[in-house]
């Protein structure tokens, strides 16, 4: 949240700040967006940098709007909308979503259809979040022009998981047809095995004629794709924040509530763009100075952040200046992992690391709290269950134990971006590989010290809940976007920039992560010490010591392949650790009891 909490007014001819009972000039930056709104005649787009108290300064802009205009505020989230309506004092201000918003312009079209004046409750509208998943499981063979998916075997998961990508952003781009669906495709590294851009055209014009039953991506989606007009949304100013991370579905949302004369204002920072993976396109800040007598204001000034933190900041961006009245703060390097204290917050590129660093925690009781817990929780299990392993084999004695089976879903997402044209350097570090590789190491790490699945996700519910109040945060620095901490440190900091990122707008994207992860810092930002003899996290998506270690993993897991070593034999195996990476085997090749099948167990070392 922001740092500073100011109150804008005008009292002769100049524009003052009163912040408490204090009363001084507003910055020369404030100033001039004041001036814009309050002339009234164009559309304004303004940079601000991280902690330049941008929603304050917003919300008091407002009061240079005629209290008659009717005002809409749109905000990424909840707690940016209650924060605005709590201090906005213009009486014509609607404070809401996108989400909410889509939501409220369908309603209003289903009260025109079914000639209600005024719908008393949401019936006609049930919110089912696995719409378009049940409708692509019970469906899929009927849709597909090969009639059936059996005959994709092992191929199967990879087929559907791209349907169900390309079913989300392509909403997120509007994209309907078979060649807009191929750009999304492309964009997102999408590699199709079969006719996945068929069945997607297919499945969103069934989502197009179906809505008594919708998502919330279809409450944005929905009211674009139908082209409905609304007369109950229409605006004569549009406040957009984080401008910078809109998808192009949540403008054109925007666009349906302009009335003749509406002036908008987007608050972004292109600097901070870090969600495109997420929906938001490239060119959001574009997009929207493309609008006739649109000008464009700056918010440098960051009181959120010391000075010594400025300075690295300025490395990533150059719209981004230290408050003159802003402390010196701390940059410390090499810190220990045991620094941190409650209600600090420790940022990581990834997640498996902080996983690590969670458990840690919980053995010397320190508390911590992970952000984002119930969806990881919810994605290591249904990412466990799909594989109806009983037992985990860390360690991949078995051939079809959960974490072989895991890596071998991983070898076939390798294998079908390679049969796609992808060299093998290129397939391993396709971020749909990278994020598989993420999710299994994470998943090696809650593992420790148990071997069957069963307790592996009574361990994932135990370890994903917890009060973030009063404890040590713990998030990705995607999590950590619009929070801030007296003390942040950056965990694993050789994470970032991630080394594999090649395209572009990867690069990029990697860049404006760092600057987001510093300007999180009010006092001190630190650098945790990295642990040089962690196998799994030092070097990590290293691709020398990411190759040799798939390259040991595939070999162990075809071996027992070959020799007929299940689950159902995994009892009398000898289960060894594996070789931490770059290490020489010096561990003597030894011969395990032998098996039910009467087969002798070498070290699979």
């Amino acid at each position: 949240m922001n740092s500073i909490f100011c109150i804008f007014v005008r009292m002769k001819d100049k524009y003052l700040v009163k912040s408490g009972d204090n009363e001084f000039p507003a910055s020369e930056y404030q100033v001039e967006i004041f001036k814009t709104i309050e002339n009234g005649v164009n559309n304004l787009i303004i940079n601000a940098s991280a902690g330049s108290s941008k929603t304050t300064t917003i919300v008091n802009a407002i009061r240079f709007i005629p209290e008659k205009k009717k005002i809409l505020f749109v905000a990424f989230n909840k707690d940016i909308v209650e924060k605005i309506k709590s201090e906005a004092e213009h009486k014509n201000v609607n404070v809401c979503t996108f989400h909410s918003l889509g939501f409220s312009i369908l309603l209003e079209h289903l009260a025109r259809v079914c000639e209600n004046k005024y719908i008393q409750n949401q019936d006609l509208i049930n919110i089912d979040i696995y719409k378009y998943n049940n409708y692509l499981y019970n469906n899929i063979d009927l849709i597909t022009r090969f009639k059936e998916t059996k005959s994709l075997g092992k191929h199967k998961n990879l087929y559907v998981n791209n349907i169900k990508k390309l079913i989300d952003y392509c909403r997120y781009y509007l994209a309907f047809t078979i060649k807009e669906i191929t750009r999304v495709g492309d964009l997102y590294g999408i590699v199709p095995i079969r006719d996945e851009y068929e069945v997607v055209r297919q499945i969103l014009l069934w989502g197009k004629e179906n809505i008594s039953s919708i998502d919330y991506t279809d409450m944005i989606w929905l009211p674009n794709v139908l082209n409905l007009t609304t007369k109950s949304n229409l605006y004569d100013w549009i406040f957009i924040d984080e401008a910078q991370d809109t998808s192009i579905a949540e403008q054109e949302l925007v666009e349906r509530c302009f009335r003749r004369g509406t002036k908008f204002v987007a608050v972004g920072d292109s600097f901070q763009q870090i969600n495109i993976w997420a929906g938001s396109t490239e060119e959001a800040i574009e997009r929207f100075q493309k609008h006739p007598n649109t000008i464009t204001c700056k918010l440098p000034i960051s009181y959120r952040c010391p000075k010594k933190v400025i300075e690295l900041a300025k490395q990533y961006s150059d719209n981004i200046m230290a408050y003159e009245n802003a402390i010196e703060g701390e940059v410390n390097y090499d810190v220990s992992i045991y620094e941190p204290k409650n209600n600090d917050m420790v940022l990581c590129r990834t997640t498996a690391p902080l996983i690590e660093l969670h458990l840690n925690y919980l053995r010397c009781n320190k508390k911590s709290f992970i952000r984002g817990s119930e969806n990881i929780r919810e994605r290591f299990t249904d990412l466990i269950n799909s594989t109806q392993c009983a037992l985990i084999d860390k360690n991949c004695i078995t051939s079809d134990g959960l974490v072989p089976r895991l890596y071998t879903l991983l070898f076939d997402e390798i294998e079908k971006l390679k049969f796609n044209g992808l060299n093998y350097d290129d397939a391993i570090t396709h971020p749909s590989v990278l994020q598989l590789y993420d999710d299994i190491e994470a998943i090696c790490v809650l593992s420790e010290g148990i071997t069957n699945v069963d307790d592996l996700l009574s361990k994932i519910n135990t370890v994903f809940m917890g009060d973030e109040d009063d404890a040590i945060v713990l998030s990705t620095v995607h999590k950590a976007k619009g929070l801030e901490a007296d003390n942040i440190f950056i965990y694993y900091p050789s994470l970032m920039p991630l080394k594999l990122a090649t395209k572009d707008w990867e690069v990029k994207t990697e860049d404006n992560l760092i600057y987001v992860a510093y300007t999180r810092a009010k006092k001190t930002l630190n650098f945790m010490k990295e642990d040089k003899y962690n196998h799994r996290m030092n070097g990590y998506f290293n691709i020398d010591k990411m190759k040799a270690q798939l390259k040991t993993i595939k070999e162990k897991i075809q071996y027992n392949k070959e020799l007929g070593v299940t689950e159902k034999n995994y009892e009398h195996i000898h289960e060894k650790p594996i070789i931490k990476l770059g290490e020489e085997n010096k561990v003597r090749t030894q011969t395990s009891k032998k098996n039910k099948a009467g087969i002798k167990m070498r070290d699979l070392l």
